[in-house]
């Protein structure tokens, strides 16, 4: 089968299970913040801003950013489908943007690229009304212009442009979304110490502009609240072992593909899934040593850069979204926080392996680890709803 229909099928089947997923939920998926995204998106539709009720006072959607409550209002113009299942469109839409980055990528292997998103984590962060989905596919095109703005030199002026609206956009997603230009300045630093000064000119315009859209959009927060962020912000007042074990817990359950574990009871058919991945890991490992010169060709060359790039900014991502919870509160560590990071690491680790010259290893190991990503997807509908809808 062509590997443009298998990665085509397999978006069928991921939209499939989130939509029955969200549907028998009572919920929806939603939270408290789903419900501001959601009322901000209607004003915008209803009355082109940003301002509506919420318990009983006006408010300005200003603690998070507008970018996703204008993505759902766009979709909501051009869709019959109400604001609620319009926000679900919009996170499948991200989906089908990630995919078509990966397939023009790695048109050979975008199917096992693609198999990343039945993991348990990444499949709940696409089915809430969160804004988390866009800001993970926008750090994979950040990640993979940074890759051809490093690596590509006749074309730098074109990945600039790339890289500066991405960056605008992770923004315009979530305020943290702005940690990408740490992430490009440090690259800055290392151009400005080899003087190499086309390239430090074109950082430099582009923080320029940054930095004046962040300044100006603060500004507007600033006019409707009082406060430059939209809200007062707290330093973190739980001990430190304590935001430790949370943050080991939610790691934890980040290295599961199928069922996270809850610390809090005995979930049984977690723990079969944790051993029947234990144990299908422990064959891969095996069939990796079997293979001839295994360490050479797990060994990194110039030609795995953007896999390495991609995991570079996941691991940034990780470290500063660990520091900035441990000094500051907010959201307590779990999936939301952390699973961005884990979806370009995984992203990183398989289109490593799906180098053509580790296609012996990928051969070996393939077949179990698609079983497992595909388990982990039929896994995702199972809900005590869904269930009892059948017996009913």
């Amino acid at each position: 089968m062509h590997e443009r229909i298998k990665l085509l099928l397999l978006f069928l089947a991921i939209s499939i299970v989130i939509l029955v997923r969200v549907a028998v939920e009572p919920d929806g998926f939603t939270t408290p913040d789903s419900i501001h995204y959601l009322k901000a998106a209607e004003a915008l539709v209803e009355k082109g801003n940003l301002q509506y009720l919420d318990q009983g006072k006006s408010t300005t959607l200003t603690i998070w950013p507008l970018g996703y409550s204008f993505s759902i209002a766009t979709i909501s113009y051009l869709s019959p489908l109400s604001i609620f299942w319009n926000s679900k469109l919009v996170n499948l839409l991200w989906i089908a943007f990630a995919f078509a980055l990966i397939y023009k990528l790695f048109p050979e292997n975008s199917f096992w690229i693609g198999l990343i998103f039945c993991m348990h984590s990444i499949l709940d962060i696409f089915s809430y009304t969160w804004s988390e989905p866009g800001l993970m596919v926008i750090m994979l095109w950040f990640a993979i212009s940074l890759h051809h703005f490093l690596f590509k030199s006749l074309e730098q002026v074109e990945w600039t442009f790339q890289l500066m609206f991405s960056i605008l956009l992770s923004f315009l997603y979530r305020y943290f979304g702005a940690f990408l230009l740490g992430v490009l300045s440090m690259f800055g630093i290392y151009f400005l110490w080899k003087k190499n000064w086309k390239e430090v000119g074109l950082l430099l315009g582009l923080a320029v502009c940054i930095i004046s859209f962040i300044v100006y959009y603060f500004r507007f927060v600033q006019l409707h609240t009082g406060y430059y962020s939209g809200t007062t912000r707290i330093p973190a007042d739980e001990s430190f072992l304590y935001l430790l074990s949370k943050l080991v817990q939610t790691q934890l359950n980040e290295m599961l593909l199928i069922r996270k574990l809850d610390f809090q009871k005995i979930d049984f058919l977690a723990f079969f899934f944790l051993l029947l991945q234990v144990g299908i890991f422990f064959i891969v490992l095996k069939r990796i040593n079997k293979q001839n010169f295994w360490k050479a060709l797990l060994s990194p060359k110039e030609s795995d850069s953007l896999s390495l790039t991609i995991a570079f900014v996941g691991i940034s991502y990780w470290l500063t979204m660990v520091i900035l919870r441990f000094f500051m509160k907010f959201d307590m560590f779990d999936f939301r926080l952390l699973t961005p990071a884990t979806f370009l690491l995984l992203i990183a680790i398989h289109s490593y392996f799906s180098a053509e010259h580790r296609k012996p290893l990928l051969q070996k190991i393939q077949t179990p680890i698609t079983f497992l990503y595909l388990l982990a997807l039929a896994h995702g509908l199972y809900k005590q709803q869904l269930l009892l809808l059948f017996v009913n």
